[in-house]
């Protein structure tokens, strides 16, 4: 493959079998990350405890789950965009995803540390300094890993599309059922059932979204390898 720097394309480092491997391990850490967050939504949905971690004392079946889904998902994220499989070989999406990976296990970090504690976390320096990094790896790695995946024709840019829309779902649509109940336009109940059914309809799009990218991961890594043979 011929790269130059006006190509969005970097240059393959790693041998095609290690891409091959990296593409498969990390896609099947996000598809188990998937399942568990679509596990977290439903011990939500059923009025279980869907926090990430608790100050002091066990953690519940919901924060495990949740806790479990947030750090496969940032292992899956890493080793993919280490790997940089076809197509998400290009420089930006691949540094997206490291950032992704890195903000997504500082967060995990900082809930097992504030679970250990007995005393309010933020009068702790290791919670809020991993709080902080895996804050700043979300918000710089999220948009970059994003606007490249849109960027990138085919699947890639559909799955971009795909979680963009479902962060407007969530987003956009809880502000206005929001907006109408504090003014008196819904009753509660209404709200409930609206602001519930949205919320699913947004989590749902990001989920498989990153199942897709999951899939994009490992079939682009034996796309690699038929091409290296």
């Amino acid at each position: 493959m011929v790269w130059s720097e006006a190509s969005p394309v970097a240059p393959v480092t790693l041998p095609e079998g290690t891409v091959m491997r990296l593409g498969t391990i990390g896609g099947g850490l996000l598809i188990a990350s998937c399942l568990l967050f679509a596990a977290s939504t439903a011990i939500a949905l059923v009025g279980g405890t869907f926090g990430a971690g608790t100050t002091g004392g066990a953690l519940s079946i919901g924060s495990l789950v949740m806790l479990g889904a947030i750090a496969l998902g940032g292992l899956g994220a890493g080793i993919i965009g280490i790997g940089g499989p076809l197509p998400l070989r290009g420089r930006a999406v691949r540094v997206g995803l490291v950032a992704v990976s890195i903000g997504l296990l500082a967060l995990t970090a900082s809930n097992l540390i504030a679970a250990t504690m007995t005393y309010d976390p933020l009068e702790s320096g290791p919670f809020v300094i991993a709080f902080l990094v895996g804050g700043l790896g979300i918000v710089i790695g999220m948009p970059l890993t994003l606007v490249s995946l849109l960027l990138t024709p085919g699947r890639a840019r559909r799955l971009g599309a795909l979680f963009l829309a479902g962060i407007v779902i969530t987003v956009a649509t809880g502000m206005i059922f929001t907006s109408l109940f504090v003014n008196g336009a819904v009753d509660f109940s209404l709200f409930v059932v609206l602001a519930t059914g949205m919320g699913i309809a947004g989590a749902s799009a990001m989920i498989l979204a990153v199942a897709g990218l999951a899939l994009l991961a490992m079939t682009g890594s034996r796309a690699d390898a038929l091409v290296g043979a």
